[in-house]
């Protein structure tokens, strides 16, 4: 009796911890995202959108690009794995000193690799103008070359950065990696505050000084406690240890999943900063803002799902598997559909809230805004792929994604270069928006298809039925957004058409437009009687009633 009760208690325990656990995460991604936004603002604000910003933003591209390579792609999905089974076979103290001795071989790594960096920063610069198949200003390019060199460095502290925090994650510590991550945007902001009330004439190169301070600031923040855990840093390598033979095997086939992103990316990029001055910042500012809806839900819901669709798919229980989709995938419209017909709608005084002060001018505002609504149309697909995507690597099929994604890097290229250059469509930047959200819905397209020829009935009536009332309460959010925020406008602030220059009447109108319209998509869906509000109060509580039932089998 009293072992059950310990396994009921230790299942309680545990739930509490996840659960603790996974709402801190959340949490810190979203005030994270806020600021990043923040952090944009301040850049806007300060430099605008010319070419100045089309060089920075392109050079800090490179090491964000190699920190997703690195952090996002290799180490945060082999090296947590690598320490539990350490800790689990030889005990925790050696776990320790495998962590310190593989935190100096990634430092040193990064030292070298961002001493080639520097080295061939004007390849770089000259393969980006080679892919974009354009020139790139010679001033420009030069501007180019040197602040790719002053923001590599940056690589050392982000993977170290990264490093740290799935080390003190597998400790069981989310707390002091999940504040780290703030000291980034907020020494950044600081010193770009600075920099305004100091210099009349802001220089582009102080935005990449602050943004190398701010990733050392967010790896200073989290060494104490790394200290005190008991890991000490060793730059004697000893390329023996068999942990660097299971990195070795482990890490190509991590990386690749992460190839496409990077290589589309940069082929974008590259393409943009070919184009006219300032079309790579239209892009850039767009893709900010349209982050934020995509990083809290759709990277939420499919990482709270994929657990499950694991175990079904692994007990055979596909019935469970393919409802268990089902609602993931109505959950994610459910969610992202709103903040998407939010965008489309309101594009215009969204950026005017964000960024429209200081030197980011009007004509800024409307190509920030052109680019964030299209690349707002592919947010459902781009959220959507997140869920799917899990769904063949909980079947250990890594190969369907990653031909599907190969063949989108060849699709994103020359929907890229024919929609953008001027003698294809000669739509510019927002050619290069358009086609990252076509190759989202081809790339969808194509893994759900392959899903429901395994799946049969996969996509069904009842999906689609439930899908439809979605986007037809979406199509009228989507007036209603427009409507109440040009009568909030012109009868309430009683501003001129079409653009109100004062601040307060755009936030009013916009939080006017953004309530009721939000009102009247959910009150719609009550009227049809849509099951996903229901879907989302079950989740919500589906924990607490997950505790009860696990104490009630045990006992």
């Amino acid at each position: 009796m009293e072992n059950i009760e310990e396994k009921a208690v230790g299942f309680e325990t545990q739930g509490r911890f996840l659960a603790r656990s996974t709402v801190l995460l959340v949490t810190t991604t979203i005030i994270s995202r806020l600021l990043g936004l923040v952090r944009e603002a301040m850049v806007g604000k300060l430099y605008g959108a010319t070419g100045d910003t089309d060089a920075f933003f392109f050079a800090y591209s490179i090491p964000e690009l190699m920190r997703t390579l690195l952090i996002s792609g290799a180490l945060s999905s082999i090296f947590v794995p690598i320490f539990a089974e350490y800790r689990q076979r030889r005990g925790l103290v050696e776990a320790k000193r495998m962590s310190g001795q593989v935190f100096g071989f990634i430092f040193l790594s990064c030292v070298g690799v961002t001493i080639l960096g520097v080295i061939i920063a004007p390849l770089i610069v000259r393969l980006a103008q080679f892919v974009g198949m354009g020139e790139v200003r010679p001033e420009i390019f030069q501007l180019t070359v040197a602040l790719t060199r002053m923001i590599f460095p940056i690589i050392i502290f982000v993977a170290l950065s990264g490093l740290a925090q799935g080390i003190q994650n597998s400790l069981g510590n989310f707390q002091t990696p999940s504040i780290a991550t703030f000291f980034f945007n907020i020494v950044i902001i600081f010193m770009l505050l600075a920099e305004g009330f100091i210099s009349t004439t802001a220089r582009i190169q102080v935005a990449a000084i602050a943004f190398v301070v701010g990733a050392l600031a967010q790896l200073l923040y989290q060494m104490p406690r790394f200290w005190r855990d008991g890991i000490h840093i060793s730059l004697r390598i000893n390329l023996r240890d068999p942990v660097y033979a299971r990195m070795a095997v482990l890490a190509p086939a991590a990386m690749l999943g992460y190839a496409t992103y990077i290589v589309n990316t940069f082929v974008d990029k590259s393409i943009a900063l070919s184009l006219a001055p300032a079309s790579l910042s239209a892009l850039t500012y767009g893709s900010r803002v349209e982050q934020l809806p995509f990083s809290v839900f759709g990277v939420s819901v499919a990482t709270a799902l994929f657990p499950t669709i694991s175990r079904y798919l692994t007990e055979g229980k596909i019935e469970e598997f393919k409802r268990t989709t089902e609602a993931g995938v109505r959950i994610l419209i459910f969610t992202v559909v709103p903040a998407m017909v939010i965008f489309l709608a309101l594009k215009r005084p969204i950026i005017q809230i964000i960024f429209e002060r200081g030197a980011f001018t009007r004509e800024a505002t409307t190509d920030c805004a052109e680019a964030l609504f299209m690349f707002t149309l592919g947010i459902v697909p781009a959220s959507l792929m997140l869920l799917i995507a899990r769904v063949f690597f909980a079947r250990q099929d890594m190969k369907t994604p990653l031909y599907a994604g190969i063949f989108s890097i060849f699709l994103n290229y020359f929907t890229d270069i024919y929609f953008a250059q001027p003698w294809g469509l000669g739509m510019g930047f927002a050619g290069i928006a358009l086609s990252t959200s076509l190759v989202a819905f081809v790339n969808l397209g194509i893994l759900v298809f392959i899903l429901n020829r395994r799946y049969g009935g996969f996509i069904n009536m009842h999906l689609n039925r439930h899908v439809a009332k979605i986007l037809f309460a979406g199509f009228w959010q989507y007036v209603s957004a427009q409507y109440f925020y040009a009568v909030a406008r012109k009868y309430f602030f009683h501003a001129p058409m079409p653009d109100p220059a004062d601040f307060k009447i755009v936030f009013a109108s916009f939080l006017i437009a953004v309530v009721f319209s939000l009102v009247i998509f959910t009150s719609l869906l009550i009227v049809m009687r849509a099951g996903e509000l229901k879907m989302i109060k079950d989740l919500l509580f589906k924990r607490a009633r997950g505790n009860k039932t696990a104490n009630g089998d045990v006992s």
